[in-house]
């Protein structure tokens, strides 16, 4: 554009029509005198470049204390140290014995060489890009049941990905999440239970938000060992991180007795318990319980009116054919009597064989909460971060992509939920 004063500006004005060249000068000789003025008034345009004086800055001595107190093991000394021998690589430094970090402090599938499936990534791209389904030899391009999953989104979702969806997140997807969940338990799941979450890990934080009450009086019971999203979650919420053994000897199995007498020693602490958190399958160990355990573990939290949190991100990476997943819905939907009991159980698209950790998505279903209750969390839920239908189809079939688009990935390594 033109510039205000000096030759550059004279020059455009002569260059154009006499007929156009009146006006401009006309309408910006006023505020080139003004701009002049104000910028003599500020001392000159040195002035105006002049940065502001240095303010006040934070502190660790100022900062909430229960941020230095919270730690994230998995993305600590250890991932420093790591980024710290690359540098030395990349600079080309002779102290370092290999070629190439490997970094298995968390759960990145892709990041050390499985490959996406490509069922997924294609839906993803029309979904996106909706205009590439108009265009000439897309179907050399992409599989027919990418492009038809693709025209199904988009035409149950009309705004596009691009425009905020439901706070639970799009209805169809939802729909399809209670598919899976019915497909794999053998018994209904309902839409209106589920909420879509930009991996597991806000679910589990947006939940423990609604449960824990701050203040310092509450806890939580977590198992040991355990992924530390949940301690670092609660020092950041001043709760009481209640841990509990695993019995290593019995498969990591879950001591009901041990339960009591953590729950027992709060209670004299005059700490109130609120939840009990069962990692299932189990990360790190591997576990997944018995079937009776489980049942051990709602009637437990049925007994004291805690929410039981099953954290089931890990159901498609099972070790031992012996002891196979079974989620806590289905269990608790199989006792007979049904306990009341409040349930919120936890599933991400960052393990098993999709590990999409990077392209978020997750979700969680609640069972037995109270309807005043839902409603709040309605309201309240922020929704996905990135809504993009792929990762719960309609069954567990479904869900393999065609010759075009198959890749053979393998269940990803355990670590963080999502």
């Amino acid at each position: 554009g033109p510039t205000w004063g000096g030759a550059g500006f004279e020059m455009r004005q002569a260059l154009r029509p006499a007929a156009q060249t009146a006006r401009p000068v006309a309408q910006t000789a006023r505020p080139l005198a003004l701009r002049r003025r104000l910028s003599t008034l500020h001392g000159g345009a040195d002035a105006l470049r002049k940065p502001y004086p240095p303010s006040h800055v934070l502190t660790l001595g100022e900062i909430n204390p229960n941020v230095l107190s919270a730690q994230y093991a998995v993305r600590g000394e250890l991932v420093q140290r790591a980024a710290a021998i690359k540098e030395e690589m990349a600079a080309g430094s002779a102290n370092v014995p290999f070629k190439k970090v490997l970094e298995c402090n968390i759960g990145n599938p892709q990041a050390v060489g499985q490959s996406p499936i490509g069922f997924n990534r294609q839906v993803l791209s029309l979904m996106v890009c909706p205009a590439l389904l108009d265009q000439p030899g897309v179907d050399a391009l992409f599989a027919p049941d990418a492009i038809a999953r693709a025209k199904e989104y988009l035409a149950a979702i009309p705004s596009g990905v691009g425009a905020y969806s439901d706070s639970q997140g799009f209805r169809i997807v939802r729909e399809q999440v209670a598919d899976f969940i019915s497909s794999r338990d053998g018994l209904p799941a309902s839409p209106e239970d589920i909420f879509l979450t930009d991996g597991a890990s806000k679910g589990v934080g947006f939940l423990l938000s609604l449960i824990l009450r701050g203040g310092g009086s509450d806890g939580l019971l977590v198992p040991i060992p355990q992924y530390p999203l949940y301690s670092a979650t609660l020092a950041l919420q001043e709760t009481h991180m209640l841990g509990y053994e695993l019995d290593e000897a019995a498969g990591w199995s879950l001591p009901i007795s041990l339960l009591e007498a953590e729950l027992e020693d709060a209670q004299a602490k005059g700490v109130a318990t609120r939840a009990l958190v069962v990692i299932n399958p189990g990360n790190p160990t591997g576990n997944s319980l018995p079937y009776d355990n489980m049942v051990e573990c709602i009637d437990f939290c049925a007994k004291h009116g805690l929410v039981l949190m099953a954290d089931e991100v890990y159901q498609e990476n099972i070790w031992d054919g012996g002891r196979p997943f079974h989620s806590f819905k289905k269990v608790l939907m199989e006792m007979s009597p049904r306990p009341n009991l409040q349930l919120v159980s936890f599933h991400s698209t960052s393990k098993g064989f999709l590990g999409e950790c990077g392209l978020r998505g997750g979700y969680f279903e609640i069972v037995g909460f109270d309807p005043e209750v839902n409603a709040r969390l309605l309201e309240l839920f922020p929704g996905p971060f990135l809504d993009l239908p792929r990762a719960f189809p309609r069954s567990r079939r479904s869900c393999s992509s065609s010759s075009r688009s198959a890749s053979a990935p393998t269940p990803s390594a355990r670590s963080p939920p999502g």
